[in-house]
């Protein structure tokens, strides 16, 4: 565009065609529902309990499920890695089958 602010090129118009909606695949639907199963698990703050004594139970209840939960991530990251560096890493057949235990 000139600096005096003449643009001698035509404006574009815009369409008028009605956008489509997007649909999701399918293994995105799925991965959104596994999340909001997880956000539910994970919301210390929903369904608060009047009395103190279910109230703490229900705290500790949930303190276990988020420390198991925590625990099977980690053990899947392991595995994860171990079987990476299978791929990449020669290891002698002992050692190999030492890691698979």
């Amino acid at each position: 565009m000139p600096i005096g602010g003449n643009n001698t090129e035509p404006h574009k118009k815009r369409s008028n065609k009605k956008r489509t909606l997007k649909q999701t695949s399918k293994s995105k639907r799925r991965i959104t529902e596994k999340n909001e199963a997880k956000n539910s698990k994970k919301m210390l703050v929903m369904n608060v309990l009047s009395d103190a004594t279910l109230e703490n139970d229900r705290i500790e209840q949930y303190k276990e499920l988020r420390r198991q939960r925590y625990s099977e991530a980690r053990q899947q990251a392991i595995e994860t890695i171990v079987e990476k560096m299978k791929k990449t890493t020669y290891y002698p057949r002992e050692i190999n089958d030492d890691l698979t235990r």
